[in-house]
């Protein structure tokens, strides 16, 4: 009985410091500036559609784009389509950034996370639509993307 609960304590432990680390990082990059050549201004009330690319892969995207009223929260509908590279993946996350009329990241949204997986099943998970909805302080004006990405190491698992 004495090892179920040390596991249970280091269980807990264990998800403390994520969830820390996660609140940490986050901190960080919120406040901090955006490439601007990579921003894409929003347009409000209808779809609008786009493809923001990175070596590792392409996103082909449509987004809805309701701004807040009196104070309240907008709302940022987004949907893509990913398509790899032809290199493998270990894996990909890819985050949305919410900006500010300066450029700013005022607040960020995991759009998409693999975890490491086989290739062949990151193959299978990206070949649907993946949506999500944000809700969008009355200061957006901008949407960003950052991800990160392992390449395939071509070991088993």
């Amino acid at each position: 009985m004495g090892g179920v609960v040390k596991t249970r304590i280091l269980n807990i432990l264990l998800f403390l410091c994520t969830l820390l680390a996660l609140v940490g990082c986050k901190q960080l990059i919120l406040g901090t500036k955006a490439p601007a050549a990579r921003s894409v201004h929003l347009v409000e009330g209808s779809p609008q559609t786009g493809t923001w690319a990175a070596s590792e892969f392409v996103m082909h995207y449509e987004y809805l784009f309701n701004r807040a009223k009196e104070n309240d929260f907008g709302l940022l509908q987004f949907s893509a389509f990913i398509e790899k590279t032809a290199a493998r993946l270990d894996s990909l996350s890819v985050w949305i950034y919410l900006l500010d009329a300066n450029g700013k990241i005022i607040e960020l949204k995991r759009f998409y996370a693999s975890g490491y997986k086989d290739p062949a099943y990151m193959e299978k998970s990206l070949a649907r639509r993946l949506t999500t909805r944000v809700p969008a302080p009355p200061e957006t004006v901008a949407i960003n993307f950052a991800y990160t990405a392992a390449a395939w190491n071509g070991g088993s698992r």
